[in-house]
């Protein structure tokens, strides 16, 4: 339980930034501007039109706040829960709405980055250089882009460069021997464009056998005229970390070394001002190789991916779109459990968008897809958005999803199920959002209902063994609440998550689902050179498997505060930066400690 000092601690911190002499007054509120957002239809449109929820984190929200990978970046979205087993480089999985790490999907620029076996992703190999916004859509999205999304989608859309050159370096040092050497360009030339950054970064950390580097590039080539514009997006990184495994359970030789690759070409083309065509093909290949003193293996996934989609806006009032996409993957894994596998899969959706007016907008869409190994499946979804005056947004919507088992699921030695089925959701949402000024209010409701759910099962006869089965039925359900004030000079937001995730057919919760998630955030620039900013998240009432017993049973609360502090000076940028402040000593994941609190400075020259 969090301590009664650690509380007023923050309230302290908080009341600081709220007293700062800070114009709060009329003449300080911003100036709205329509937000538009692509993910949730594939559609740019205004995101009040969408009838999904759809949170949009900016790059100035990211440089000010000082998150450095889209692990931080998530940490403080509404109906979101990040749970990492330890530092950078280890496992961390992204519950939105109670749903599964899996049913999460990636993309960046629209193009799907391909999941590890387990379904999931790292979160924090992903740096936030050359990233214009990243659109978080919490809504089922599996009719729009296919089986991995019951969940919903996270979109990073990197920056578009103007015709100033912009050119930066970054070194960053702090505890444990952490550094961070970074740098990024952007430029455009006529009809041609880039932008690219480079990463190098490592750090020892505090546990036997946790030390982490890594090293990355990622870009994008662009070349655009009225009607036709063509990219090839590009990416590399190679990660190295240690696996110190439980403290209970210590491993002082594991470790893990992964590459990943992504080599994407796209071409949007538009003919005419009705119509516009995009076709995407991506290929990414991810290497893991893992040594152990028990055992070690050497994996290998590749993935090609065809995506084309057409918009239709001719019909008055309607928008039209219809498109495919399909996938191959392979999986290769020689040493110890090996695997030898593929998955094909084609899918076919149509979306239409009925606006008789500027107040509502009603969207149906469908979807079939075609597996190897699975059964085919029919996706659905239909809303409806209403803005009955100006500041005040209504939507929801009601849409079945389904996602397929992971190759871990299927072929991991020892919890493996080769029978394991497809998942299928059922989902409703209803939302409110209130805008005025400077201030904005939302809040909404969401439920889940999801057949075959796969789940870790221990097994009752046998210590610390199980297997993964799709239990009968699992539902989660709650609310979020968020609150913010957006002022020239001050900014904050308070969130609120309830969540319950509950595996109804064995009469438990879902594992790592906090059914209280309290979030909370303060920017404040007293003077054009600097910007201060605290950011808390509290985490209550949840549940993990005892890694030593295998026992499921309540799991600690706790709070993390990080705070920064950065100063600007002509094309200069310095900062300090803290994260668990209060020193909390907590695991994120059952087992696996939190690091102690961190302290951090960096410096970042413009030209």
């Amino acid at each position: 339980m969090i301590k009664k000092y650690k509380i007023l601690i923050v309230g302290l911190l908080i009341t600081v930034l709220f007293n700062l002499e800070i114009d709060l007054s009329a003449q300080d509120k911003a100036i709205e501007i329509e937000e538009m957002v692509i993910t949730a239809t594939r559609i740019l449109q205004p995101s009040d039109e969408v009838a999904a929820s759809v949170d949009v984190i900016t790059s100035s929200d990211i440089e000010k706040k000082k998150m450095i990978t889209l692990a931080d970046v998530m940490q403080s979205v509404p109906g979101l829960h990040m749970a990492q087993s330890g530092t950078k480089g280890q496992t961390t999985s992204l519950f939105i709405r109670g749903t599964e790490s899996n049913h999460t999907q990636l993309q960046i620029d629209g193009r799907k980055i391909s999941p590890n076996l387990a379904g999931g992703y790292d979160y924090t190999n992903l740096n936030m250089d050359n990233v214009k916004r990243i659109e978080v859509v919490k809504s089922p999205s599996s009719v729009t882009h296919g089986a991995d999304a019951i969940g919903g989608v996270v979109n990073l859309i990197s920056k578009e460069p103007t015709e100033e050159p912009t050119h930066n370096v970054i070194g960053e040092f702090g505890s444990y021997g952490a550094y961070r050497i970074s740098g990024s360009s952007a430029m455009k030339i006529n009809n041609l464009s880039y932008t690219a950054s480079l990463t190098h970064e490592g750090s020892d950390f505090q546990r036997p056998n946790n030390r982490y580097k890594q090293t990355g590039i990622r870009g994008k080539l662009n070349y655009g005229s009225d009607q036709l514009h063509t990219d090839l997006l590009f990416g590399w990184y190679e990660a190295n970390a240690g696996v110190p495994g439980i403290i209970s359970f210590p491993s002082p030789e594991d470790h893990i070394s992964t590459i990943s690759v992504i080599v994407s070409p796209g071409l949007e083309w538009r003919p005419s001002e009705n119509w516009n065509h995009k076709i995407y093909l991506s290929y990414d290949e991810q290497k893991q190789d893992f040594v152990s003193s028990f055992f070690s293996n050497e994996q290998e996934m590749e993935t090609w991916r065809l995506d084309y989609s057409a918009t239709y806006s001719g019909i008055e009032s309607f928008t039209l779109l219809a498109g495919t996409e399909a996938y191959t993957t392979e999986v290769l894994r020689e040493g110890f459990a090996p695997i030898d596998e593929s998955q094909d899969n084609a899918g076919f959706f149509l979306h239409s968008q009925y606006q008789p007016n500027k107040q509502w907008n009603l969207l149906t869409a469908v979807r079939y897809d075609t597996y190897s190994d699975f059964e085919d499946a029919w996706s659905w979804r239909t809303g409806v958005s209403i803005q009955p005056r100006t500041g005040l947004d209504l939507h929801t919507s009601v849409s079945e999803a389904y996602s397929i088992p992971t190759f871990q699921d299927l072929y991991f030695p020892g919890s493996s199920n080769p029978d394991a089925n497809p998942e299928r959701g059922l989902s409703w949402e209803g939302g409110i959002k209130i805008h005025s000024g400077a201030w904005k209010l939302s809040g909404i409701v969401f439920w889940n209902e999801i057949d075959d759910l796969i789940q870790f099962v221990p097994d009752p006869e046998i210590e610390f063994t199980g297997r993964v089965e799709n239990v009968a039925l699992a539902r989660t359900y709650g609310l979020e609440l968020s609150t913010a004030y957006e002022g020239n000079q001050f900014q904050t937001q308070f969130n609120y998550t309830y969540t319950e995730a509950n595996d109804e057919a064995n009469d438990k919760r879902l594992l790592r689902r906090p059914r209280h998630q309290f979030d909370a955030l303060a920017t404040a620039q007293p003077t054009d050179f600097l910007y201060l900013n605290l950011g808390a998240t509290w985490i209550l009432d949840r549940e993990d498997l005892d890694p030593n017993t295998f026992i499921q049973g309540d799991h600690e609360d706790y709070l993390a505060v990080s705070a920064s502090a950065t100063i600007t000076w002509n094309d200069f940028e310095f900062w300090v930066r803290g994260v668990n402040l209060l020193n909390d000593q907590y695991e994120p994941i059952a087992g696996f400690p939190a690091t102690d609190i961190s302290l951090f400075t960096g410096l970042k020259y413009s030209f």
